[in-house]
């Protein structure tokens, strides 16, 4: 779990296990196609960097993907790929509360992270071609818990 400049909070998609060696190699092997002119110190030092950050598999695999797909520039840089991210917001449920306000009824669903609730879009889950798992049932936030008249 992240906490911005703002105090929100959001968690990464990558939850998995690193990148194994071959994986590794096959993103590397990509971007030295990609960017031929970068030195082998480059792509020494990204490896040490993917380890040290703790990169998940799937968010390098992701990270090597859309930098070769979006990257506008010659030179590539380390943190163009550690750097890359995809997070979902977490609410509280005070700020559920206020996302009701704007919009009645929106779907949440709840998580324990870390030993706190949470609650996230179930649009935002969905969007992200995550599965909601049928054991965990939509929440809504209602009238009766928030005190506020939707009408």
């Amino acid at each position: 779990m992240q906490i911005s400049e703002k105090g929100e909070f959001s968690i990464s998609l990558y939850q998995d296990a690193p990148p194994p060696d071959d994986l590794l190699a096959m993103g590397i092997v990509k971007l030295r196609k990609a960017f031929p002119d970068t030195s082998e110190e480059f792509f020494s030092l990204l490896s040490e960097r993917v380890d040290a950050t703790e990169m998940t598999a799937q968010q390098f695999a992701d990270a090597v993907n859309h930098v070769i797909d979006n990257f506008p520039y010659r030179k590539l840089n380390i943190a163009d790929i550690i750097s890359f991210d995809k997070k979902i917001k977490l609410y509280t449920f005070d700020e559920c509360y206020e996302v009701a306000k704007k919009i009645p009824n929106p779907d949440f669903v709840s998580r324990k992270i870390d030993g706190d609730i949470f609650y996230i879009k179930k649009a935002d889950l969905v969007r992200n071609g995550l599965k909601i798992p049928k054991d965990v049932p939509t929440r809504q936030i209602r009238e009766d818990e928030c005190g506020f008249n939707f009408k």
